[in-house]
């Protein structure tokens, strides 16, 4: 993303970056005083940049502190806080169900493991998908 910009990378040296799953990744720089702008409210942050598939933008915990206090509302969804002269509230956009918790023991947890993963325990309905080397058993005389 940072790439398509205009925006200046401060190089920095074997800088790594504790992600979510406290995965140390390497950082080579920051972007600083980036201005951007949410649902019409305009903001500044450095930006590191970091290789995450999949995602543009991630504004972590420094950033939301410096939001001050916030209010969540995780069955409305909502997010509140004061930016500079007024509140603002963001709404959430509910997504797909996410996995649920079941209590298995014993005798049942093979059952529920074969309903949960239907599509990895089903009969093979022919050959494997082609891998970038295959092998194969040649009879011998």
């Amino acid at each position: 993303m940072a790439s398509r910009t205009s925006l200046q990378l401060q190089p920095r040296d074997a800088l790594r970056v504790t992600v979510a799953n406290s995965e140390r990744v390497p950082c080579p720089g920051i972007y600083r005083a980036v201005p951007f702008t949410i649902d019409d409210e305009a903001f500044a942050a450095d930006f590191y940049a970091l290789p995450l598939a999949g995602y543009d933008t991630v504004l972590g915990t420094h950033w939301m502190a410096s939001l001050g206090p916030i209010l969540w509302d995780f069955s409305a969804l909502t997010m509140s806080f004061w930016h500079r002269d007024h509140k603002v509230c963001w709404q959430g956009i509910a997504g797909p169900k996410g996995p649920a918790l079941r209590v298995c023991s014993g005798d049942d947890m093979l059952q529920a493991m074969l309903q949960e993963f239907t599509d990895i325990f089903a009969e093979p309905t022919g050959m494997p998908p082609p891998r970038t080397r295959d092998h194969s058993i040649t009879a011998s005389p």
